[in-house]
């Protein structure tokens, strides 16, 4: 019913096209094979603006020109996928674009280097030296945390999800909890200790207001 109703609605050549989560419903592998098409589809609608909603970050993505991000009935921020996918506007957008939501852990510049909550610290990267001293937010995406035994932050395991390739682990640390999504199928058992380790040069900063200050 999807397709016979996309097909009329694009054979009239409507100047503005709304689809409003097409493909909400649908099987997985339908989604997917939906997605693509969408993809070709838009590309031949010369004239016409297509509008898009979605609730699926990558879906929003793959197949925007302009990606335009609300929240509680708020705009965001707008921009190309790219864009707003590497310098999202706020913690708010950060969360949104990220499947699973970014990592947002408080954090401090302190002496040239990040403070975190039980004295872990580690060294300034490049793009955060600009900072000056004071409390931010720093976040980091879940799958750039790796599990690195000796990293100075460990967790106890507090779920874990198999997701085709990958595992989603969701450790509770000193930091707050963290989030990982790494390659392979790992079945650990519950409350195990896990050792997470974070590159500095990968993490974004956030005012404590939410918004963003500085970029990887």
């Amino acid at each position: 019913q999807q397709r016979v109703a996309l097909a009329r609605a694009l054979a009239r050549r409507a100047g503005i096209l709304l689809l409003d989560e097409p493909v909400v419903n649908l099987d997985y592998k339908l989604r997917e094979q939906l997605r693509d098409e969408f993809r070709s589809l838009f590309a031949d609608q010369r004239g016409t603006i297509v509008v898009y909603t979605t609730t699926e970050p990558a879906e929003a993505m793959m197949l925007g020109n302009d990606v335009l991000v609300l929240h509680e009935g708020r705009l965001l921020q707008v921009g190309r996928p790219a864009e707003v996918f590497d310098r999202p506007a706020s913690t708010t957008v950060a969360a949104i674009v990220n499947d699973p939501p970014m990592n947002l852990v408080d954090g401090a510049v302190e002496d040239g280097s990040l403070r975190f909550a039980g004295g872990l610290r580690l060294p300034m990267p490049a793009h955060l030296r600009a900072l000056g001293p004071g409390d931010y937010r720093l976040g980091v995406r879940a799958n750039e945390l790796r599990i690195t035994p000796g990293s100075g932050i460990e967790g106890d395991l507090a779920l874990a999800e198999v997701s085709g390739s990958e595992t989603i682990l969701h450790v509770e640390t000193g930091l707050g909890p963290l989030v990982l999504q790494v390659e392979g199928v790992h079945t650990l058992p519950l409350g195990t200790r896990v050792p997470v380790g974070v590159d500095p040069r990968r993490l974004f900063a956030f005012a404590p207001s939410g918004g963003l200050v500085a970029a990887p």
